[in-house]
């Protein structure tokens, strides 16, 4: 099958990252839209069509987590959510049999965006005395793992300069997690080295690192911890509650007040662990697929780049860096291209059946973002109304608002509010 050009993953490379703090619903559906027409113009070129291993299973956690999400209970909220997975996913196949020329121009593109992500963060550290540095990304977290990505990739490059940049980024984070997860990956790959050469001075290494992790583990915020450990309790909970279909997408950030302990820990968008948040959310056959994606990908991947994929992963136990679209489709990509590139199809067939299915996820992508576009101006015309102080024509607004799939429960909160405070100010017994 004809390999997709690596120019044209460049939007996801170069824009994703430098967008992710300013990301809305239909700057997002321009991805998803862009991820699906790329994989449907694939398929279309390669007329053959070889079902692998890893197509399997990306077939696999598709299917599955479009399942998922169409049997939960908030799928009018998540759906839009199941678009960024379905397009990283498509990354994950666009990227799969990188030429070498390729790789070096994804790499190119991967310089420029940590160049620019870079600058962003020490202007934030050294000009606006910031104490948290995120750069573009949410918060410090966050930007510590899209540079356990792209500081590897700086060093294959030799690229010491950048290297020492990201370095110093990665110092201002702050992040102990990343740090730990980077001390975990060094230590893994330690131990394969021992096992190769028999060297053993990779022993001392090794004590080295368990020296720096317990150091790292004297600096944590115990406090913290303890949160962490009851988002995996709820994530584990809501995954015991519904295993084999799981609650759709995304859905922890809806249905963790139903399986939280408020008490003992703060509010959570993410369950901050990738691997009980997937599963949770998408059912344990999605999860069974993506893990051993995962595990295909890493056992493909060259040295420095199973470095880097490594520590993501690690990272992800503790934090919620692949919940981002920006670094979870950066991390598609280069996860995708280390996929065995000589895997044997178990069979070949027509791939124009698969375009023309992958055409409609791309026309389906387009037409969901009708949604909240029509969401926004209902929204910005009961605002409006308010400002004049025409409420009845706001309440109108916010009632077409709260038809909508998207967005429906803030449309019916403000809705409430106001009716509310108009039955406070009338008096109205009947309506309060």
């Amino acid at each position: 099958m004809e390999q997709m050009p690596a120019r044209y993953l460049l939007p996801f490379i170069l824009a994703a990252p430098l967008l992710q703090g300013v990301m809305d619903s239909r700057l997002l559906a321009f991805f998803h839209v862009l991820a699906a027409a790329l994989l449907s113009l694939r398929l279309w070129r390669g007329k053959e069509a070889g079902l692998t291993l890893s197509a399997v299973c990306l077939l696999a956690v598709a299917l599955f987590s479009a399942l998922a999400v169409h049997l939960s209970p908030v799928r009018h909220a998540v759906y839009h959510e199941w678009l960024a997975l379905a397009a990283g996913l498509c990354l994950f196949f666009l990227a799969k049999g990188q030429s070498v020329r390729d790789r070096a121009f994804t790499d190119a593109g991967i310089r420029a965006v940590s160049w620019a992500v870079a600058a962003v963060a020490l202007y934030q550290a050294f000009i606006l005395k910031s104490e948290n540095v995120s750069s573009t990304l949410v918060n410090p977290n966050a930007l510590a793992f899209f540079l356990l990505l792209a500081g590897p990739l700086a060093v294959a490059r030799g690229d010491f300069v950048l290297t020492a940049v990201l370095a110093l980024v990665f110092f201002l984070t702050g992040s102990l997690g990343a740090l730990l997860a980077l001390i975990a990956a060094a230590a893994f790959m330690a131990v394969i080295a021992l096992r190769r050469s028999g060297d053993r001075r990779a022993l001392v290494l090794l004590a080295v690192l368990a020296a720096a992790a317990a150091l790292t583990l004297t600096q944590s915020d115990f406090i913290s911890a303890a949160n962490r450990f009851s988002w995996w309790r709820s994530a584990a909970a809501m995954f015991a509650d519904s295993p084999v279909f799981g609650h759709g997408h995304s859905s922890f950030t809806w249905l963790y007040p139903l399986y939280g302990q408020p008490a003992a820990a703060e509010g959570a968008v993410y369950a901050h662990n990738h691997y009980l948040e997937f599963a949770a959310e998408n059912g344990l056959p999605a999860a069974l697929a993506w893990f051993s994606l995962l595990g295909m990908a890493l056992a493909g991947s060259r040295r420095l780049a199973r470095f880097g994929l490594l520590a993501a992963l690690l990272h992800s136990a503790l934090d919620f860096g692949l919940s981002l679209p920006a670094n979870f489709w950066l991390f598609c990509v280069l996860a995708g291209r280390e996929l065995p590139a000589a895997e044997k199809p178990f069979f070949r067939g027509d791939g124009r059946p698969a375009a023309v299915l992958a055409g409609l996820l791309a026309a389906a992508a387009a037409f969901s973002s009708l949604t909240p576009a029509a969401y926004e101006k209902e929204t910005g015309t009961a605002l409006a109304r308010l400002r004049e102080g025409a409420d009845q024509a706001a309440l109108q607004a916010l009632r077409r608002a709260s038809a909508l799939p998207y967005g429906r429960g803030e449309a019916e909160e403000t809705s409430g509010r106001l009716r509310y405070s108009l039955s406070r100010r009338s008096g109205s017994r009947e309506d309060l």
